[in-house]
């Protein structure tokens, strides 16, 4: 009988007879005299008949499979020794269970660590992948609804594109490309989408585009983009353009949303103005629903456009800090102030060339109630606001130590009768304000709650005089500090 019949008859199994050939190398029934597991011990270990022989043919069957395999296995080998050792012991069908064991526990540990268990993205329901999804920045919002069919049908959900603030951090190196890539966020884009907010270049480079004439090369707002806004958000209330530059000839204030409460050019530049009229022309008509209109940085901005934008009824808020081109305005302010800005609260001058004569106009804005001054960066800006500006607000005038000229000169231009609304009134690094602004704040603002005079000439027993007559209004000076000190001790 050949070895192979004698090894089928005694293990019950072909296949674990192949399977013992492979270990020891050998596909041949010939004699296994190269180094293998010899065929004599196989069939001595099938012919014995007693457990003490057996045992002793066992062990030199493991320590020939450690030595003929020694290499060639992995770190396996221990426990597939372990199994061979138990098919001689118990036959063939404990050997294949015994491995089949084995092998369903590593794959079980494997599924643990790495499987269908492990935490995953979509596993989670789409509630918390959209307050997942609420933290992103809209960029990264559509590189998310590229991954899979699930995962783009939540990025579309309404309430992710009901607020969307495009504006990215300006030192970003792709900010440029951020820019370029937005046609492919107006699919996402809803009718209830209410605030859209997008940034460009820097300062740096409108000054470039002003110095040209390409005009391709200075534009990055196009009409089809204003277009696309409008026709695909019907319901749009705050709309912000900042760092862009608009060509004025073909955008024109007719084309942005009449639906809008809050627009900002902030930082903006529009080239090619009309000459002939203000930008801001009929915008009374145009955006009847404007509550907030921010310009700060818009150096193309001038005085002139006060009576346009005095004519709005809803305007509340005006923001032209930084707005270079505001100087000598008084024959437009006071007709502004006089017969216009019916609802206007808010009126920030911050880093202007206005002087005491110009904001005196705004004596006669009755809702006022918010006014921001700040000395420009310029020679000679901090000596432009003085205390004659400041006595020109309020119904009375206290007139001790100041100029006669010049305080009979603004109350003859801006008496004006009833208490003055003004709550918040900032006058910041002006060195002509003195202690007399503190008086008269004190004696002829009756609604006021906050003044700030850091880094003017206002001196510590003014600001304890202030202090004493109007404990209730929040005072901000150079002197906080000091003052703190001699409460508490």
């Amino acid at each position: 009988m050949s070895k192979r019949l004698k090894a089928i008859e005694e293990d019950g199994d072909e296949s674990l007879y192949n399977k013992k050939l492979k270990i020891n190398g050998s596909d041949s029934d010939d004699d296994a005299d190269d180094g293998g597991i010899g065929d004599h011990k196989t069939n001595d270990l099938g012919s014995s008949g007693s457990d003490g022989e057996r045992s002793k043919q066992l062990q030199c069957i493991e320590n020939n499979l450690s030595t003929s395999i020694v290499g060639k296995i992995d770190n396996d080998g221990p426990c597939l020794l372990s199994i061979i050792s138990q098919i001689a012991k118990e036959g063939s069908d404990s050997k294949t269970d015994a491995y089949k064991e084995s092998v369903v526990g590593e794959e079980e540990k494997q599924q643990e660590a790495y499987g269908s268990d492990r935490p995953n993205l979509l596993n989670l329901s789409d509630d918390v992948l959209l307050i997942i999804l609420k933290c992103l920045h809209p960029f990264d919002l559509l590189n998310v609804s590229r991954t899979c069919l699930r995962l783009n049908s939540v990025c579309r959900d309404r309430t992710l594109w009901i607020d969307v603030d495009f504006r990215h951090d300006i030192s970003d190196k792709n900010y440029m490309k951020t820019t370029v890539d937005f046609d492919n966020f107006l699919e996402f884009l809803l009718p209830n989408t209410r605030s859209i907010k997008k940034s460009g270049s820097t300062r740096l480079e409108f000054t470039e585009f002003a110095c040209t004439s390409n005009k391709t090369t200075q534009v990055s707002i196009t009409p089809s983009f204003i277009l696309d806004i409008t026709s695909k958000v019907s319901c749009l209330k705050t709309f912000a353009l900042e760092n862009h530059t608009i060509y004025g000839p073909t955008i024109t204030l007719d084309c942005f949303p009449s639906t809008l409460e809050y627009l900002s050019l902030k930082n903006s530049l529009v080239i090619r103005l009309p000459t002939d009229k203000s930008y801001f022309v009929k915008i009374d008509k145009v955006l009847p629903n404007l509550r907030i209109l921010d310009l700060s940085g818009c150096q193309w901005f001038h005085a002139h456009s006060f009576l346009a934008l005095s004519k709005s009824k809803t305007l509340k808020e005006l923001h032209l800090k930084g707005c270079l081109g505001i100087e000598d305005c008084v024959p437009y302010a006071s007709l502004a102030a006089t017969f216009g800005f019916p609802s206007l609260e808010l009126l920030d001058l911050r880093s202007t060339h206005v002087s005491d004569s110009d904001i005196s106009c705004f004596n006669r804005v009755e809702k006022l109630k918010k006014l921001y001054l700040e000395a420009l960066d310029w020679p000679g800006g901090e000596n432009k606001i003085s205390d004659i500006g400041v006595a020109s607000f309020g119904s009375e005038r206290d007139l001790l130590n100041a100029n006669p000229v010049g305080l009979s000169f603004v109350l003859i231009r801006n008496q004006r009768p009833g208490q003055s609304a003004l709550e918040t009134l900032v006058l910041r690094n002006y060195r002509s304000v003195t202690d007399i602004s503190l008086k008269h704040a004190a004696s002829c603002l009756p609604n006021l709650k906050y003044l700030d005079v850091r880094g003017t000439s206002c001196t510590q027993n003014g600001v304890s005089d202030f202090k004493r007559c109007r404990p209730d209004v929040e005072l901000l000076t150079d002197f906080n500090n000091n003052l703190l000190l001699e409460s508490t001790s």
